[in-house]
């Protein structure tokens, strides 16, 4: 089972209290199957589709799409996709409270929004991903920015450094 990363005092850990308690529901959920976190990095496991689970890209790969949602389909004068692919993608089609974690999350087409994982970014992006390990995706409209940081092995901690590096991207915007 996955151990989260102790919080450093900067970046908060919201999966640290549903790790630390293995008998709870979620901590029986986030470690079923009882499996090391190696076998995510199998060709087995990344040939496999499970599409909540196992999605592959490079930071950059995820960043230029979140750009392309940020940008309206456009992301360094190519464009990547639609309006009407943006207009979907951006429009809401889930809310509610999911009942493991006890959070509320609104989803389109892929991506949350006005998802607690994704506050490390003040909620200033419109979509975003964030995954089990602590690879992160969102774009933000507002300053058009397309982010991605992920880690290429799975370990046996979850990597906050993700929300870091979010923090200091607009504190370097903030300071433009």
């Amino acid at each position: 089972m996955l151990q989260p990363i102790p919080e450093d005092g900067d970046v908060p850990n919201p999966l640290a209290a549903i790790m630390a308690d293995k008998q709870s529901l979620p901590g029986k959920v986030f470690g079923n199957p009882p499996r090391p976190p190696s076998v995510a990095n199998t060709r087995r496991w990344r040939g496999a589709e499970i599409p909540s689970s196992n999605g592959h890209g490079s930071a950059r790969g995820i960043a230029k799409v979140h750009a392309a949602l940020a940008g309206g389909g456009e992301s360094a004068g190519v464009r990547l996709m639609s309006g009407t692919t943006v207009d979907e993608a951006r429009k809401e089609r889930v809310a509610a409270k999911a009942v493991i974690l006890g959070m509320t999350y609104a989803v389109r087409l892929g991506t949350c929004f006005r998802s607690p994982s994704l506050a490390t970014h003040e909620g200033r992006a419109h979509s975003g991903t964030q995954a089990w390990e602590g690879s992160m995706g969102y774009a933000d409209p507002e300053h058009q920015i397309g982010f991605a940081y992920v880690m290429n092995q799975m370990g046996p901690a979850i990597d906050t450094r993700s929300a870091s590096l979010s923090r200091a991207l607009y504190r370097a915007v903030q300071e433009r």
